[in-house]
Formats: C-alpha cells, structure tokens, sequence
C-alpha cells in the first residue's frame, strides 16, 4: 500500500506515514486532509525540530507512460508508485492519406487537439502562420525510433526542470533499468522500472501490496460547444463559463443530503444545482475535497 503524504503547518514536507498512523492523526484532529490525489494531509501543530530522512523520487519515462515512485534507499522500501498516462499522441507530419509512411522521419509529437485539428492537412498548411515552429518540426523529424522520439523529447526537459530545483539530480540508461530489474527478479511494470532506475537502488525493492496511483492527463477542459452521448449525438448545450458559485466541472466533492452521501465529480449547471453521477444537489450540501487538476485517479 502507499504511505500517506504529510506537511507541517506552513506546507513543509515531512516523512511519509503508514496509512493507519494517518487515520489515527485525523481522528484526532490532530491533521486535516490536504489533498486527496495523492493522499495528503496537513498537521495543525508546527514541529520544532522536525527530522526528515532522505528518499529518492525516481522517474521512468515512457512513450505514453511514465512511471513514478518513491523510495527509500536504506531499506530499499517503496513508499508510493504511479504510473501516468500522458496525453501527446504521434502524429503524421505527411498524412497517411496523401502518401505519408509510418518512418520515423514522418513522426512526431502533438497534443490530441492539435492531432484532430489537423486531421489530413498538410503540416505547411496546418502551420502556415507559424513558420518558426513548422521549421523546428521540420528540422527535428529525423529521430532513430518511434517510441525514443517521444521518450527523447521530454526526458531532457524534465531533467533541466529538476536541476533548476537545486536538488540532485541521478541519471540511468535504459540498459542499466533493465538489468536492475532483471537480477532483482521484478516484472516488467512502468512503475517497477522507475524503481530500478540509475545506481542508487538498492539491491532489495520491497514491493509487497503496493498499488501504483493510475494517473490520465485529460487537461482542464475540451474544445466542446455540447455535450454528447456514448453515441456522439448532441445531448445538451456546454456551457461558456467553467466555474460557478466557486466550483469548477470536474471537483471532486463530498454531499451530504437529508437523503443521502455521495462523494464524486460534479459538472455544474448555472442554476442552484449540480450533478453528481445521477443526483441533482445544491452546492449548499457539497464540501470540495479535490479541485480538479486535468488528471483523473485511479
């Protein structure tokens, strides 16, 4: 299972607790929630002299996954996994309707929007008025493969991220992942292999009953003028405005009714009701636990 996330008072980090310990805090009101996604919580008292053990957060990036987790190199413990699903889907820069091959040359990386827009589209013609970009697209089409086009493209850029931290920063090859996997006797998971990654691990990973978070970027809202059912007929009019009465399409929150309690996703409505699932209820029942971010948990 993953430890339960903690913060002082003034949202500093402090080591991870077991799940029970974290019970026993909010029971006690000795801690409130802080965030649901990943379980965080916040004590109400500040620590004078709090000690904090060094762990390792470790990456694996992939092509359409990146695996996360969080380790603790003395005892080789894993603390918490993830895997995130991203969004960037390979996009044919000449379209496969008008001749385009499936070479590597021809490949390259587009959020899902921007792949549907340009649908069948010449890329000069889909970026006619943005030359500098056509051109950087256009000069980096020449990556070995498929897949190390995407995992290139955005590991360097999360390293250059994690150095401006001032944190240090470990880095491995592919090869040496796969051989700390192997003679550790792991499956092949995306979150397995962000714990193998570079020198620092340790010779035992403890991975008993730990169940990775299963992240998706969907991204804040969708280019959408209605709603539509599972068929993709129109069902009702989306509306302009994202937030009301302070909520946002997509909150997760907890309603308490003379009825009933539901905790879920709401989509709001510009009237004194929102739905949650199948329920129509008023904001005044409704306490937000998680706003949302683009990503949806599982």
């Amino acid at each position: 299972m993953s430890f339960v996330f903690v913060v002082d008072t003034n949202k500093k980090p402090l080591d991870p607790v077991h799940p029970g310990e974290a019970r026993y805090l909010l029971k006690a009101g000795k801690a409130a929630i802080l965030k649901r996604y990943p379980f965080t919580i916040i004590l109400k008292k500040a620590l004078e002299h709090p000690s904090v053990q060094p762990l390792h957060v470790k990456l694996d990036p992939g092509s359409r996954t990146t695996g996360i987790a969080l380790l603790d190199d003395t005892t080789g413990k894993v603390l918490f996994a993830a895997e995130l699903t991203h969004r960037g889907q390979v996009e044919h820069i000449i379209p496969r309707a008008k001749g385009g091959s499936n070479r590597v040359r021809n490949l390259a990386l587009a959020c899902e929007s921007c792949n549907q827009e340009k649908g069948t589209q010449d890329i000069a013609v889909f970026l006619a008025k943005k030359p500098d970009v056509l051109k950087r697209i256009l000069a980096t089409a020449k990556a070995p493969l498929k897949d190390a086009a995407a995992v290139n493209s955005t590991r360097w850029r999360l390293f250059g991220c994690l150095k401006e931290l001032g944190l240090p920063v470990e880095c491995g090859s592919g090869g040496r992942t796969k051989f700390n996997r192997i003679t550790r006797n792991l499956p092949k998971t995306h979150w397995l292999d962000a714990c193998c990654v570079g020198k620092s691990t340790p010779e035992m990973v403890q991975t008993q009953e730990m169940r990775p978070l299963l992240i998706t970027a969907t991204g804040h809202a969708r280019r959408q003028m209605c709603v539509s059912t599972k068929y993709g007929f129109p069902k009702q009019h989306k509306p302009r405005h994202q937030t009301f009465l302070g909520y946002r399409t997509g909150d997760v929150v907890k309603a308490i009714t003379p009825k009933i309690t539901v905790i879920g996703r709401i989509a709001i409505r510009h009237r004194p009701s929102f739905r949650i699932g199948k329920h129509d209820i008023h904001p005044k029942y409704m306490h937000r636990v998680h706003r949302a971010d683009g990503y949806t948990y599982a």
